[in-house]
């Protein structure tokens, strides 16, 4: 069987960048590729009004998904409040 895979499709059909990643970034200890996954910025922004986190930007490790997963949250939540672009 092969490991699962983020999946990224409905990320590219919205205009984010795909690319394979190798390994996963953080604590990850799995030893297979991670696999394709989305690019984004430190706020989890993968494309213009389209944000991620966790596995399918290549955080594959639990704490550091959560982590992640806090930070793009906070980052929308604060861009959300002013009325910046999300």
């Amino acid at each position: 069987a092969t490991p699962p895979a983020p999946a990224v499709e409905l990320l590219r059909q919205h205009g984010a960048r795909v690319v394979f990643q190798e390994q996963a970034s953080g604590d990850y200890q799995g030893g297979a590729p991670l696999g394709f996954v989305a690019q984004g910025d430190d706020d989890g922004r993968v494309a213009p009004g389209v944000y991620a986190a966790g596995d399918v930007t290549g955080t594959a490790a639990v704490i550091a998904a959560r982590d992640h997963g806090r930070r793009v949250g906070a980052a929308l939540a604060a861009r959300l409040l002013v009325g910046d672009e999300p």
